[in-house]
């Protein structure tokens, strides 16, 4: 039976922020909202809203559903692999649904088997790793070092988060929501400022997001106030480059 969506919505709700188990059930409710194509923008806000979460986390949530969904079939044709783990479900019971979120990441980047995607979670659960300990491990694993990210690295890392947060921004109409995130972008990109030097590494990086947020500001299909909050972010980062 096909839910409608303030169904869905009424349900998400009931288990918002429960606990683990409530999150998994809304990560499926929300893949039933991301993969219905019919209205699918608008109904992923209201749902966001529902929960009092992001856009992006709805998105987050679906994604997470989804790659438990793919791997459950690889699970089920390999599972004497992994005798330590009953049933599919237990991983589901045992990891939080960011875990699987950050493994579609690491299988779209690094191109490794469901069969590989799935020792990593199973390692996760038993070793009680987070998903940032478990990401930060198959990176490593996959890069061929295990040496500490530098600070270009740290910095790239960070103003893509910003670059993130300003997506969600363009889908909350609420303008004190949208400075709070740009603020948060803007804090993102001075804490890796260092004391000035000829040409830092991260300048590139730098650049690259400043003359992205000019881009956009110039479109005429962005609203007047994210126009006016992407150039001032990209004034705050020409002034700590001081450009």
């Amino acid at each position: 039976m096909r839910l409608d969506i303030d169904t869905i919505i009424s349900r998400a709700v009931e288990h918002r922020a429960k606990s683990d188990e409530s999150a998994w059930y809304n990560a499926y409710l929300a893949s039933l909202v991301v993969e219905n194509s019919e209205y699918r923008e608008r109904n992923v806000i209201k749902f966001a809203q529902g929960i009092k979460r992001t856009g992006r986390t709805v998105y987050n949530l679906a994604g997470a559903w989804k790659q438990y969904r793919e791997l459950r079939k690889d699970f089920a044709s390999n599972c004497e692999m992994w005798p330590q783990v009953k049933c599919w479900a237990e991983l589901r019971r045992g990891l939080p649904y960011t875990h699987f979120r950050a493994m579609g990441e690491l299988m779209r980047r690094f191109e490794f088997s469901p069969t590989e995607a799935i020792g990593y979670l199973v390692d996760a659960m038993e070793l009680d790793y987070s998903s940032d300990r478990m990401e930060d491990d198959v990176t490593a694993e996959h890069d061929g070092h295990n040496k500490p990210p530098d600070k270009a690295e740290v910095f790239e890392k960070r103003t893509n988060q910003a670059v993130y947060a300003l997506e969600e921004a363009t889908m909350n109409t609420d303008d004190q929501a949208l400075v709070s995130v740009l603020a948060q972008a803007a804090a993102a990109v001075r804490a890796v400022i260092e004391p000035k030097q000829d040409e830092p590494a991260w300048y590139g990086s730098a650049r690259l997001v400043r003359q992205g947020a000019l881009s956009l500001a110039r479109l005429d299909s962005v609203p007047e106030n994210l126009s006016d909050a992407l150039l001032a972010l990209a004034d705050a980062i020409g002034q700590a480059m001081e450009v």
